[in-house]
């Protein structure tokens, strides 16, 4: 049955092209440009939607059953701290090591690029005689825009393949509903006079990861940390809160946070000294998970006016008692968590500090509980809270076909049982299965690591693996559906 395709070393070199096109979420007009010049050059038929999205169909005879094949354009645009790149401009750095294609200091952007590079490969792939009729969305990194707006009637296909997985071993046929939210504190001031100092609270060395694949690796979280280190501050000496802010994205663990506070001249050495036993309870805490945790304390210009005392406290009480990491274990076979939350990002401005955080659950119920705490919160805090964007959960088939076909092809081709399951992490198939009736819908990928965080890495032998896995499904696609 084996299929083994000249294309599969093609995936590679496709998506090192990819790596050379900006497309950050919200900006894919680069990426949308190559897919729609590839259709052209390769002579295949295409069409840009009014979202953004692109289509692209493979020559076939208007008889045969199709397979949608799936993926998104946009990518996290994540860097370490100091690292120099225009992610709207410039190509991804990257490198070969060993089996691993990485970007050390940037996101790599295989989620999702690894994915279009598959299809484009299979699109003109002459091995494969299973029509497919290729889907590439926008905007799936925040808020899934492309996928919520995608049109049925365009498509003749019942089954359809989400290449936006990163297990290979493991493929998906289900994944957790999700809801984000913010919470806004009005600014207050007040002043200060020069018998105080002020310093910046700086969390850093975190490696921060995907806020759903990744949540339970029990990796830090630095808005979480800052919220320790600021309460255990604000216990012991009389400091005064300037601004705080940290994390990028409600997808991602948070890698770094600043606080700027103030403290009473005479408290230096004493704040100096605690800050040397935050350090070592978070190391210690740490160690393991995010070795490379820190808390530095360095000299700030002097500020003349602080938030109100009775503001700063209710912001640190909010950080610290926020819903974050993993809140329940899922009891299906290969599923890890069933909910979680993500505190994400504190922004600042000039009249607010807005606090954004993302739910999880593969239960509503769950979702429902979670949302009414920070609810209950903001209410007793004196916060507004505001609901930004949700999607139910993406119900598991238990008689999918192309879950069958899939494990039956994994075992022929590998010789061990593919694992499906569902993810703790939003893909779009929770959404476009609300546009197409009786959509019958897997999701599968190669093996990628520290998604959503700069060192993002994909093993080439994965993909390797997963393409020639996917050209065998489609090939038994089409054996079973003469």
């Amino acid at each position: 049955m084996d299929c083994i395709s000249e294309h599969t070393t093609k995936v590679l070199e496709i998506f090192k092209e990819i790596t050379k096109i900006p497309r950050p979420s919200h900006k894919e007009n680069k990426i949308r440009k190559f897919l729609l010049e590839f259709a052209n050059k390769n002579g295949l038929k295409s069409f840009e939607d009014e979202t953004g999205n692109v289509f692209i169909w493979s020559r076939y005879e208007s008889n045969q059953k199709s397979v949608i094949l799936q993926a998104h354009m946009d990518m996290v645009c994540e860097k370490k701290e100091g690292f120099e790149i225009d992610f709207e401009k410039d190509e991804i750095p990257y490198e070969i090591e060993g089996d691993y294609m990485i970007s050390k200091s940037t996101t790599l952007g295989a989620d999702n690029g690894i994915g279009m590079a598959m299809i484009l490969a299979a699109l003109i792939d002459k091995e494969n005689e299973t029509p497919i009729e290729a889907i590439f969305t926008v905007n799936e990194e925040d808020g899934m825009t492309g996928a919520s707006k995608l049109e049925s009637s365009k498509f003749k296909s019942k089954t359809l393949i989400n290449l936006d997985s990163a297990e290979e071993s493991r493929a998906f046929g289900g994944c957790a509903g999700s809801k984000r939210l913010n919470v806004k504190f009005k600014k207050e001031f007040q002043s200060l006079d020069d018998s105080y100092i002020c310093y910046h609270l700086i969390i850093s060395g975190l490696q921060g990861g995907h806020s759903g694949e990744d949540i339970h690796l029990n990796l830090g979280n630095a808005l979480v940390i800052l919220a320790r280190a600021l309460y255990k501050f604000n216990d012991k000496f009389d400091i005064k809160v300037i601004d705080i802010y940290g994390g990028s994205k409600t997808n991602a663990i948070p890698r770094g946070a600043v606080a700027k506070i103030a403290i009473p001249k005479d408290l230096k050495i004493q704040a100096q000294n605690l800050i040397v036993n935050i350090n070592h309870d978070f190391v210690k805490e740490l160690g393991i998970e995010d070795p490379d945790v820190r808390i530095n304390f360095e000299g700030a210009d002097f500020s003349d006016k602080a938030l109100k005392d009775d503001l700063a406290e209710r912001i640190i009480d909010y950080l610290y008692l926020a819903p974050n990491g993993v809140l329940g274990l899922s009891k299906m076979k290969g599923a890890l968590v069933e909910s979680s939350c993500n505190l994400a990002i504190v922004e600042s401005d000039e009249k607010e500090i807005i606090i954004h955080s993302s739910i999880r659950s593969s239960k509503s119920t769950m979702i429902e509980n979670l949302t009414l705490k920070h609810q209950i919160m903001s209410k007793l805090l004196g916060a507004q809270y505001q609901e930004e964007f949700s999607y139910p959960a993406w119900e598991f088939n238990y008689d999918s076909e192309i879950a069958c076909i899939a494990k039956k092809v994994y075992e022929d081709l590998y010789g061990s049982e593919l694992e499906v399951t569902i993810v703790h992490a939003g893909l779009e198939p929770v959404l476009i299965c609300k546009s197409f009736e009786d959509l019958d819908i897997i999701s599968i990928g190669p093996n990628i690591e520290h998604l959503h965080a700069p060192g993002e890495k994909v093993s080439i032998s994965s993909t390797n693996r997963t393409y020639r896995f996917l050209i065998n499904i489609l090939k038994e696609f089409s054996r079973r559906n003469k």
